[in-house]
Order: C-alpha cells, then structure tokens, then sequence
C-alpha cells in the first residue's frame, strides 16, 4: 500500500514542515520523515526513499541540484519539487529532468496532493510493481503515455487528409449521378487505404517499422488523388525528385505529415473551389508553397488544436520555419521553409 511508502519532505522552514506533514498525511501517504535541508536529504539517500516532496529553495541547495543528486544516488526515488511561485520554464526543466510532479504551494495543497497520492498507488499495481521500483514504472508509464500519443499524432495528419478526399468523391457522386459509381468505387479504394495506412502506422510507431514506400512515392500518390477530384481544381506544380536524399527518414515523414495536415485543413475549412501547391528546392532549402482563395480565416485568432500542433512541432523539428497569413475573404496561404544543405546526400541515397 502507498501509505507504506518511505517518505520524506525537506523544507528549512518550521511552519511548512509541520503544516505538509499533515497535509500529506491527510492525502494517504501516512508517517512522513522531516528533514530540515539538502545536505540531510543527500545523507537519507542512502536509504533509499520511496517518494521526496522536496522544497525548491533551500537554504543550502536549489531543487534542480538536489534532482541531480537524487538521480545519480536513488534513482528509483519519485521526486515532487514544490515552491512559492509557478514558474513555467524551471516545472518545464525539472520534469523534464525526472521530477514526478511540480506543485505550487497554496491553500488547496490537500487536493493536489491527494491526486499524487492516487498516483503513486496506480504505480503500485501488480504489473507496474513487477518493473521492481515505483520511478521504473513510472517511467515505464509516462514512455506508453509518449508512444500513444506519437500514434494519435500520426494517426490523425495521415487519416484524416485521405477521408477528406474520400469525402469528396462521394459528393462528387451526389453532385454527377451519370458517373456516382466510378465516384464511389475512387471513395471505397481510398478507405481501404486509410485501413492500410493504419496498419503501416501501428507498425511504426510501437515496431519502430520503416514506412515501406520513400516520401517521393507517397507524395505522387497523394498529389495524384488531389488530382482525380474535381470539387476543388488545384494548380499543382512541385519538384519532388530526390527528396529522399536530401531528407532523413523522420524527416521524410514529418515533411509528408505536415504536408498531408495542411491540404486536410484546405479541404475541410476553405470552402474554397481552386487552390495552388508548389514544392521546390535548392541546394540549401525545401520550399512549400499551399494556397488557397476560400473564405480564410483571422490568422491572430488560431486555435491550437491537435492539427495545428501538429504542424509547427514537424517544422520545429525540420528546423524549418514558415508563414502563415490569411484574413476573412482573402484565402489563406502557407510557405513553409526547410533547410536541407545536402546534409544527407550521402547517406539516403
């Protein structure tokens, strides 16, 4: 049981110490040993504690360098870091580094530490316990947490822009009823790739699989079923010939991902009737032109919802960089800058 556990709280302060005690008895974590700084936090290491609730502030370290210590000397131990003020580059920092949990000290410290408490016990199950410590299942936890959502992330940039055309090809059959069975055959065989496509993807991301066709193939195929549509006429001029090797693998999906996302959103939001898509490259930078002359939107007023999340974490990690500009009635445009170098020529070739 969690309230079994080995605690400590390390804070120089007489009132916290005695306040927290309390609190965390009250959330379940029972006897908590007090320690008064980090020089007696580094001694009990030996101990080897089962969770730390470890002042950020102390009068002889500061919580990042005591988290180093920790790490190096008890790295089975779960530290939660706690201090005065919300800082969001040092919580960043710290959990980054190991921490458990950053808590801003307040008056509704019960609640939070109740949830820390249920935590910790979710932790102790049968098959997490197994790993041997609570930071091993912990971190065993939050690399399932990471693996779930990079196949959400993948799952909704290479789905949804193929549904969207599937989309329109079934209003391409209400529209032409001459022709809605050739419409609705084109509409079937691009689901049964998405289903394809979520195979490939479970594959890659919990196998760690390779995509088994190269950006340039996918593009073609992508570019070509934009191009067998007839609900939005789009100019299509692009240079993809050996961006295998001017793009690592991951690159290769992300700049694909990306890419797919962007067009996904054109056809979804733009009620536009003609758009434009350019790529072209030199031997310094990949260039990525889509446009629209839909209906556009207040660009200073995006929402950050799993799309577009998604596309500036790819261009962040390309180390690209891009514009986006559009207002109500005016469309929208997206240019998108990669710098390629040449950096691997000589190794995807």
């Amino acid at each position: 049981m969690a309230g079994n556990l080995k605690v400590l709280f390390v804070d120089d302060d007489d009132f916290s110490r005695a306040y927290y005690s309390k609190i965390l008895e009250l959330a379940g974590f029972g006897n908590v040993s007090l320690l008064e700084n980090g020089s007696q936090l580094i001694d009990a290491l030996q101990d080897k504690p089962d969770i730390i609730f470890l002042d950020y502030q102390l009068n002889d370290y500061n919580g990042s360098e005591l988290l180093e210590k920790i790490n190096q000397r008890s790295p089975e131990t779960l530290t939660v870091i706690l201090s005065s003020q919300q800082d969001v580059k040092i919580s960043v920092e710290l959990m980054n580094n190991g921490a458990f949990d950053y808590v801003v000290k307040s008056e509704q410290d019960v609640d939070k530490f109740k949830q820390i408490f249920e935590r910790v016990t979710e932790l102790q199950s049968p098959v997490l316990k197994s790993l041997g410590s609570l930071r091993y299942a912990y971190m065993a936890q939050k690399e399932k947490t990471k693996a779930q959502e990079a196949f959400a992330s993948e799952l909704h940039d290479s789905i949804n822009p193929l549904l969207s055309i599937s989309k329109l090809f079934l209003e391409m059959a209400l529209n032409n009823p001459a022709k809605s069975g050739d419409y609705i055959n084109e509409s079937k065989e691009i689901i049964t790739s998405a289903i394809e496509e979520v195979r490939n993807l479970t594959h890659q991301v919990f196998f760690n699989r390779q995509q088994a066709e190269n950006l340039e193939t996918q593009l073609g195929k992508f570019l070509h079923l934009l191009e067998k549509q007839s609900m939005i006429l789009f100019d299509i001029r692009v240079d993809i010939q050996d961006l295998n090797n001017v793009l690592s693998p991951a690159e290769q999906n992300d700049f694909l991902m990306l890419f797919k996302e962007i067009v996904n959103n054109l056809i979804k939001y733009s009620e536009t009737e003609k758009a434009e898509i350019k790529i072209e490259k030199d031997k310094h930078y990949l260039n990525l032109i889509v446009k629209d002359y839909g209906k556009g939107f207040d660009s200073s007023q995006i929402s950050s919802g799993i799309g577009m999340n998604s596309i500036t974490q790819r261009i962040h990690r390309l180390k690209g960089t891009y514009v986006l500009s559009s207002k109500p009635g005016e469309g929208c445009c997206w240019s998108i800058n990669i710098p390629v170098n040449g950096l691997h020529s000589a190794t995807f070739t």
